[in-house]
């Protein structure tokens, strides 16, 4: 689900509290499709599920322990129905401003997080799913995603033996995001303003903040000396399906646009691929700003987003295009 709340003065918040007057909607749409690929042995024995799903593996993110998350949970599923040699790949398809946390049903975890856009000013209970930031939640979501993988195994009926295989490795460069001097300077003017007024006590708060200027003040400089930056991308035709990576946060709408297009049958778009180069917002997120669509979140702007996206779906119907 989307994790970026709108308000009424053109700004945007991750997390964004909905409860406020100011509220007018969420910023983009979500992808509840979950693409899938079984594998099989000679005997037509199931021996692997590889999902696709615009959703990243952090409902417990913000504690201090080691989880593989829901997507952990569905392989223990997915294994306690077929068997434990079943093995399951989770790629998590364009999702750089989703969650699995719904914004309108807020539900607050269980324990206080270390987190100012966590805590809300109002806690109106609902009768909604438990948090999404609760082993509960991890639970929860891994069932809904094993089960609709439970359901479309029960309705195979097409077994493919003999698939064209085509890989391609594409190098590609694009724009780094710039700062204009104005916000150079008032990143500058920020910083010492803080320090001017704070006397050197930082909060963990403050330091995220003073983070925010800060990557503002480095890419400026970066970018007297870079315009450009390269970036590695994977295409790939399986049969008739197709594979894509980036290696971003990649915002949901890029990946929509992507598969809507695409030649294939079904396209596997997968995220955080061969390096990773921050969140890659929408022009519509970078004009609302906040976390994920600051200058200091990534390395490329919308525009390196429409390169990538038609760079991708040229690469992708080449490959069905003869």
């Amino acid at each position: 689900m989307c994790r970026r709340a709108c308000y009424d003065d053109g700004s945007a918040k991750m997390w964004g509290d909905t409860t406020l007057a100011n509220f007018t909607e969420l910023e983009s749409g979500n992808d509840s499709g979950i693409e899938m690929m079984f594998t099989y042995d000679g005997d037509k024995k199931l021996t692997g599920v590889v999902a696709n799903i615009a959703c990243p593996a952090q409902v417990l993110e913000h504690n201090s322990f080691i989880s593989s998350d829901y997507m952990g949970k569905v392989r223990e599923l997915i294994q306690a129905k077929y068997g434990k040699d079943v093995c399951f790949l989770g790629l998590v398809s364009p999702a750089g401003d989703m969650c699995p946390r719904d914004l309108i049903r807020w539900v607050d975890a269980e324990f206080p997080l270390n987190y100012p856009n966590i805590t809300h000013e109002k806690n109106i209970p609902r009768r909604a799913d438990p948090s999404m930031f609760d082993i509960k939640g991890a639970n929860l979501a891994a069932k809904r995603v094993a089960n609709e993988i439970f359901w479309q195994l029960d309705d195979v009926a097409e077994y493919v033996t003999e698939t064209e295989l085509v890989h391609k490795t594409i190098k590609m460069d694009l724009p780094l995001r710039h700062v204009t001097i104005k916000e150079k300077d008032a990143a500058i003017a920020a910083i010492k303003d803080y320090f001017n007024s704070h006397k050197g006590n930082i909060n963990y708060v403050d330091n995220a903040r003073m983070q925010i200027h800060s990557g503002t003040i480095n890419r400026y400089n970066l970018q007297q000396n870079m315009d450009v930056f390269e970036i590695e991308i994977h295409v790939m035709r399986v049969g008739d399906v197709a594979f894509a990576t980036n290696p971003f946060e990649l915002f949901l709408n890029y990946g929509n646009r992507i598969r809507s297009r695409s030649l294939a049958k079904q396209t596997f778009l997968i995220q955080l691929a061969c390096g990773a180069y921050g969140y890659l917002p929408t022009e519509k997120a970078e004009k609302g700003s906040h976390y994920s669509a600051f200058v200091s979140s990534g390395t490329a702007g919308h525009e390196g987003g429409e390169m990538l996206v038609r760079k991708t779906l040229s690469e992708i119907n080449s490959l069905w295009e003869k």
